[in-house]
């Protein structure tokens, strides 16, 4: 009887695996799309500030929009996905993980789901065969425990959609790389949204003679 449990255990073991390992993909998935919105926003908002050089109240504005697409994305995306690995929401049972992995094979459809039934109902017979349940458990778990039960983790859905979720940060990232003058200063400011800053200046001013030495009392031209 031992044995029996231990290859009951051991199924419910890969089937929790493959609950811990469809969640993990899910908050990956969910964690690009929340860096994908937010760098997207950062980045417009540093480009709008680079060309209006805004107030306080302006870039107020803007780094709320920064803070509050982070938020939105968060609750919306990440938030269900974390409250599904603690159990305290929409997280699957084995038997819906066992029963999801039967539809991807049509040799055994629902006979997983059958063997996590059949060993509570050999521990409570209620009339039926315990020998009966063994064999019927031991017959439906050989058929099924050497599939492959991660088959509904939708992995190439994440492969497709990596560089949409990556284009905005790279963008981000390059800019602040190759205009780290415009767009490095328009990140300060909007960081420091609370504090002035005086525009940039429209004119420049040049001397000439930049260098020049002359005797004292000697008359010169000096043009700006």
């Amino acid at each position: 009887m031992q044995n029996y449990i231990n290859i009951y255990n051991s199924l419910v073991k890969k089937l929790k695996s493959t609950r811990r390992n469809e969640n993990l993909f899910l908050l990956t998935n969910s964690i690009l799309k929340l860096i994908g919105f937010t760098s997207l926003v950062i980045f417009l908002a540093l480009l709008i500030e680079s060309i209006a050089f805004g107030d306080v109240t302006f870039r107020t504005i803007l780094a709320g929009a920064i803070f509050i697409t982070f938020i939105v994305c968060f609750g919306l995306l990440v938030l269900p996905i974390l409250l599904r690995i603690l159990n305290i929401k929409n997280n699957p049972s084995i038997l819906d993980i066992a029963l999801r992995v039967g539809k991807y094979y049509p040799d055994i459809k629902d006979k997983i789901g059958n063997s996590l039934q059949l060993m509570p109902i050999y521990k409570n017979s209620n009339g039926m065969s315990p020998e009966l349940a063994l064999a019927a458990f031991m017959k439906n778990y050989e058929e099924s425990y050497n599939k492959d039960f991660n088959v509904i983790i939708n992995k190439d859905e994440l492969k497709k959609k990596l560089l949409i979720y990556l284009i905005p940060f790279l963008l981000l990232s390059i800019s602040l790389i190759a205009f780290k003058d415009t767009f490095g200063e328009s990140l300060f400011r909007i960081t420091n949204y609370n504090k002035s800053f005086l525009p940039p200046v429209t004119f420049n001013l040049r001397v000439i003679p930049e260098k020049l030495t002359v005797s004292r009392g000697e008359k010169l031209n000096i043009e700006i």
